[in-house]
């Protein structure tokens, strides 16, 4: 995958002492930063994802993105999978536009669509989070139909791995979305699933027409996959307790 820029500029107007940064991911309207930054306690990695698009960093867009967060992490059951999130508005440089940026903590991992069956399944606790997460996730695609709200982004960026594209896209599973990301150890909480995507969808959020077809149609496809791969879990735990 090529990008336009390999690096952040290390001279910059971003409240980060840039040590190094590569670009880990690029979709549509947003580029996603692997960062080394150097605070007082010394050089610690954090994620950046950067939006391109300058409507995004207005006041306003950025009050609805804070606030889309705040849903998610305080939804009872989904918020213990939302990473800790930063949002905040700079300029790469002096000469460039404000852009929007969201800060998180450096996680080892991988994204869901990139986790076998077999690894993922082969821990309990890591099971036992998967059911909790599937329930969760059940829960705020009902309530975004009840309550007419945005609802979270269970999609994958388009990329080189076309399978997961289509069984995430195109047929709305959520077990191939890349904003579901298993960490290699668990945190200090025994955490090692977290819905890394915290903003909503950029177009659910602006076209009317994808908004409702997102909440009523889609939402509805996904909550039915999600029931599916519910089933799926139950039946592989029932099999290894036998």
């Amino acid at each position: 995958m090529s990008f336009e820029k390999p690096n952040l500029p290390q001279k910059n107007e971003l409240p980060l002492n840039i040590k190094e940064s590569r670009a880990i991911a690029k979709g549509h309207e947003s580029t996603v930063w692997g960062v080394e930054a150097e605070n007082k306690e010394g050089i610690k990695q954090v994620v950046l994802k950067e939006t391109r698009e300058q409507k995004f960093a207005t006041e306003e867009e950025m009050q609805e993105s804070k606030k889309f967060y705040e849903y998610l992490k305080n939804f009872p059951g989904f918020g213990k999978f939302v990473p800790d999130s930063l949002y905040f508005k700079a300029r790469e440089s002096a000469d460039k536009n404000p852009q929007a940026y969201v800060l998180q903590h450096f996680m080892e991992g991988k994204t869901i669509n990139k986790v076998s069956d077999e690894e993922l399944y082969k821990d309990p606790a890591l099971v036992h989070q998967l059911q909790e997460f599937i329930d969760a996730s059940i829960a705020i695609l009902q309530e975004a139909r009840r309550s007419k709200k945005i609802k979270p982004d269970f999609h994958k960026s388009y990329g080189s791995d076309l399978r997961a594209v289509v069984l995430s896209n195109f047929l709305f599973d959520p077990r191939y979305s890349d904003n579901i990301f298993i960490t290699d150890e668990p945190d200090k909480n025994g955490q090692r699933i977290f819905f890394i995507d915290t903003g909503a969808n950029k177009d659910e959020r602006t076209i009317k027409a994808i908004e409702l077809m997102e909440r009523y149609l889609i939402g509805n496809v996904q909550e039915l996959q999600l029931k599916s791969w519910k089933k799926k879990v139950e039946r592989m735990v029932s099999s290894q307790n036998k």
